[in-house]
Formats: C-alpha cells, sequence, structure tokens
C-alpha cells in the first residue's frame, strides 16, 4: 500500500505531476489516480522514514493547491454562530482517534446512507499523544480525501458528496464530491446547492 522510495511516488504521480529538486510542478491535478491518493495518504503517516512521509506530503499539498484544496478552520463559523449570525443548524464533530482516513471514508459511506448533514472530524489535544496522531497526520488524510477522485460509495456507483470546509471564490463540481463553502464566515456569500436535476444549481446570498 505505502511507497518504498522516492522514485516509486514520483513516477506514480507523473501524470499529474513532476516531482522535482525544489518544487512538485502540477500539469494536470486531476490525472492522480485514485490508487496513488491512497499510497500517498499511507505513506504521510506511515512511511519508513522521514523523506518519504515529507515528500508524499509535500506532493499531496501540491496536488490540493492545484486543485483548488487549501487548509481551513470551523473557528469563524463557531464565533458566528456565538454572536448569533448564523444559526438553525448543528455540525457534530467526530472524534477520529485511530485509522483516520478509513475512518472518514467510512464515516462518508454512512452519512449517505443515513441522509446525514454536515459533520466535522477532530481530535482534541489532549489525545493527540497516546492516539499518536499528529497535527500534521490529519491535514493530509483530508487534502488527500478531497483529491480522491473514485467511488465515494463503492456500493451505491456514482455517490455524490456535498460538503463545506474548504473556502473556495465559487462552488466546486466534481464527478464524485460538491463544494460549496464559499467563504461566508470570512466575509464572503453563502452558498446552498439545489440538487434533484442533472446538474447541481446554486443559489448565493
Amino acid at each position: 500500500m505505502m511507497f518504498t522510495s522516492v522514485k516509486e511516488m514520483s513516477d506514480a504521480v507523473k501524470p499529474a505531476a513532476a516531482v522535482l529538486s525544489d518544487r512538485v510542478s502540477v500539469t494536470n491535478s486531476g490525472a492522480v489516480t485514485s490508487d496513488a491518493i491512497d499510497r500517498l495518504a499511507w505513506t504521510a503517516v506511515f512511511g519508513g522514514d522521514a523523506e518519504l512521509r515529507g515528500t508524499a506530503r509535500w506532493i499531496v499539498r501540491a496536488l490540493a493547491s492545484a486543485a483548488g484544496i487549501r487548509p481551513a478552520s470551523i473557528h469563524d463559523l463557531y464565533l458566528a454562530m456565538g454572536r448569533k449570525e448564523a444559526g438553525g443548524f448543528t455540525v457534530p464533530a467526530i472524534n477520529v482517534r485511530a485509522m483516520a482516513y478509513d475512518t472518514a471514508r467510512a464515516v462518508v459511506r454512512s452519512a449517505k446512507t443515513l441522509k446525514a448533514g454536515a459533520f466535522i472530524f477532530e481530535i482534541a489535544r489532549s489525545e493527540i499523544g497516546y492516539t499518536e496522531q499528529r497535527p500534521h497526520d490529519l491535514v493530509w488524510i483530508r487534502e488527500t480525501f478531497l483529491l480522491w477522485e473514485g467511488e465515494m460509495l463503492p456500493e451505491a456507483p456514482g455517490t455524490v458528496v456535498v460538503h463545506g470546509h474548504t473556502p473556495l471564490e465559487a462552488p466546486e463540481v466534481r464527478a464524485n464530491r460538491i463544494g460549496v463553502d464559499t467563504n461566508a464566515g470570512r466575509g464572503g456569500p453563502l452558498t446552498c446547492a439545489v440538487l434533484g436535476g442533472e446538474t447541481p444549481r446554486f443559489i448565493t446570498v
């Protein structure tokens, strides 16, 4: 599952990017395979040495950035809810203590089955030590999820996940997911997706 050398990793992502000595040059972030994303996720966390883990994270960050995927925080939303500027909904926080990548994908599958709403994954600072999950690990897991191009729910081909927590200037529509976070927490518009037709429509206020 994991890459065993930097060369093997570099060769695996060649359709999407070239790993150079000083940068990762992304030519087509959509060309990276789902298998490569799986292996990058595992190597970023469990790679045999610091160079392997660091290179996997470096590649993931470059691919994610080229695809418009950037780290974000829910902190401002919580502040807005405290000021009564947002509300009327809850955002369950799921404490992930082990197998973060596999757990996240399993939760998405279950959420689809249950028709669940928005949720986030979190871990308390006090739990980082004994679970051996550092912030680096969790960041790369999130970005590999967003880069994933395969079936979100293998038993239900064609499943599309609608999600937030990845602020962009406009909604993002991919074959397996729709991102609707347009940065309302920082002064951007609030966007919702209208589903049911052949293509989604968006309402922005």
